[in-house]
């Protein structure tokens, strides 16, 4: 399944209901303000529940592609795979088909030496879709496919924005504010699986 270096469970599914996957992984970039261009939909630097939830709806039913109510995985890997070749081509900043260091500035340079297979000193969208983080979206399915049926439905996506929506608001107020998003995108599945077995 192949998702680019951004693809740690965080957000482009339980950043969007069936939101989870912009988090901070290692060369992703702009957690906070990705999150707060996504959701904040009336631009006043805040996200409430209410559009955290809507854009959940709403990424919800651009992955699912045949109109059925339910993700399958097929639908969740097309989703993806047209998340990694957008964010591929902003971060090929030269267009030259490959990602040089310096266009993913926070990608720590010992995973870029280990993604960089044919150490060329960049890397390709197949170097990408070989690595470790390919398989997020797998992990990532089985934690929202919560009735383990075989899809993710609108139900299953809108708790697990709802989840991260009650993580994320560290102050209770309602709202998540930028000041909120530091570390606020990371280790997001074990999060939701211990706020499930809780319940």
């Amino acid at each position: 399944m192949n998702k680019l270096l951004s693809v740690c469970v965080g957000c482009v599914l339980a950043s969007a209901g069936i939101a989870a996957a912009q988090g901070h992984c290692a060369g992703h970039e702009g957690g906070g303000a990705g999150f707060l261009e996504r959701f904040d939909t009336d631009h006043d630097g805040k996200v409430t529940r209410d559009e955290m939830l809507q854009g959940a709806k709403v990424q919800f039913a651009k992955t699912d592609a045949n109109r059925d109510g339910r993700v399958a995985p097929d639908e969740l890997a097309a989703w993806l795979g047209h998340e990694q070749s957008e964010r591929f081509t902003h971060k090929d900043k030269n267009g030259d088909g490959k990602l040089s260091a310096d266009e993913v500035p926070r990608m720590p340079a010992g995973v870029f030496a280990r993604l960089d297979s044919n150490h060329d000193g960049s890397l390709g969208a197949d170097e990408l879709s070989k690595s470790r983080f390919a398989h997020k979206g797998e992990h990532l399915f089985a934690m929202l496919d919560t009735s383990g049926d075989g899809a993710i439905t609108a139900d299953e996506a809108l708790v697990a924005a709802e989840e991260r929506f009650e993580r994320m608001d560290k102050n209770g107020d309602k709202v998540v504010e930028a000041s909120e998003l530091h570390g606020a995108h990371g280790h997001h599945g074990h999060h939701v699986r211990e706020g499930r077995e809780h319940k």
